[in-house]
């Protein structure tokens, strides 16, 4: 099994990462077994014509899977045959109706609905899934040796893309990190709020993260946020909460939680 080098851990084990990755990556996608799913991918997906029969092929699905960081949903192949043949277009498609957009980033990807174009026949598409998947196992070889890391990692590639989304309300934006698990958790491990706001109404619990965001790093705009310079000492708030907590994390975090939800 092809592993990755993590000499360090925290936020100087994420720098390292990042210097080393594209190496490190390269290396990955060069394994017996990410080499042959990546050419099965390759070789195969021109000629599927429909979420049937990519769902019906284990390693086409593996890869497009993975490359959406969906891939523990290999056994759910009913529920992703669903969210690829119905698509984005229409209101009631399933990747509309569930609350971790990864699905409907997948369905929008292959194009597989009603009235839209077959993923496939885009001209890099082959290339942005294979480099999607590459990164994605990255991450993943990453999280067997410290998960902490993995979900920095992915925090880092998803927010970068809010900083060119211009033009989606900061609700919206706000809306699709609490709908994406791992970005949630890393931005809730940074602002030091409590799992338990999951149990709030969601007006309720976007309001306390962007008050809790303003409160930490001056802002709540998520575009402004996703810059390189104001993302990373997110990251690094992140791993080092992240880590074993002592007393007086326990403590400040209390005393955040109970700050917003208008405690004292």
């Amino acid at each position: 099994m092809v592993g990755v080098a993590i000499p360090l851990t925290g936020f100087a084990g994420w720098r390292f990462l990042r210097e080393t990755r594209q190496q490190q990556e390269a290396r990955l996608a060069a394994s017996p077994t990410d080499a042959r799913d990546l050419q099965a991918f390759k070789n195969r997906i021109g000629q599927m014509a429909s979420a049937t029969d990519l769902v019906q092929d284990r390693q086409v699905l593996r890869v497009a899977l993975t490359a959406f960081g969906l891939e523990d949903d290999m056994r759910s192949r009913a529920l992703v045959e669903r969210v690829l043949s119905d698509g984005t277009v229409g209101r009631d498609a399933l990747s509309n109706r569930l609350a971790d957009r990864r699905y409907r980033a997948l369905s929008e990807a292959f194009g597989f609905g009603p009235y839209e174009m077959p993923g496939r026949l885009r001209s890099d598409f082959v290339d942005r899934i294979a480099s999607a998947y590459v990164a994605r196992r990255f991450e993943a070889e990453v999280g067997r040796v410290d998960e902490s890391l993995r979900l920095a990692l992915n925090a880092e590639r998803e927010l970068s893309g809010f900083a060119d989304r211009t033009g989606s309300s900061a609700t919206t934006l706000w809306y699709e990190v609490l709908a994406t698990p791992p970005v949630r958790k890393v931005i809730e491990e940074a602002l030091g709020l409590p799992a338990s706001v999951a149990g709030l109404d969601l007006d309720r619990q976007i309001g306390l993260f962007r008050e809790a965001s303003r409160w930490a790093f001056g802002t709540d705009q998520l575009q402004e946020l996703a810059q390189p310079d104001r993302l990373e000492p997110i990251l690094r708030r992140y791993l080092a909460r992240a880590g074993p907590e002592t007393g007086t994390a326990r403590t400040s975090r209390a005393a955040i939680a109970l700050r917003l939800l208008g405690g004292g």
